[in-house]
């Protein structure tokens, strides 16, 4: 079996779109408007949230293993109690 490194990124949590779209929108706006290096600079702030976000929420190598043996049946049958007493 080979080893499985864990990904660089993993999912972006859509909390964190909440302080990021209006600073990327303050920052496009800023740039065009008012001054290009400090919208470039709010812009760049906000894409270092969204990628410190994705690395934090990256799953381990083992879970990725887990997953792959999982047939994601729990292997409980439920017995109808209404047929068998």
């Amino acid at each position: 079996m080979t080893p499985q490194r864990r990904p660089m990124f993993g999912p972006i949590d859509p909390y964190c779109l909440l302080p990021v779209v209006p600073m990327a929108v303050i920052g496009v706006m800023l740039a065009i408007a008012v001054d290009v290096l400090a919208g470039i600079a709010l812009i760049v702030v906000a894409l270092l949230i969204v990628a410190v976000d994705s690395w934090a929420n990256r799953r381990d190598a083992r879970s990725y293993r887990r997953q792959a043996q999982d047939d994601y049946d729990y292997d409980y049958d439920p017995v109808d109690r209404r047929r068998h007493p």
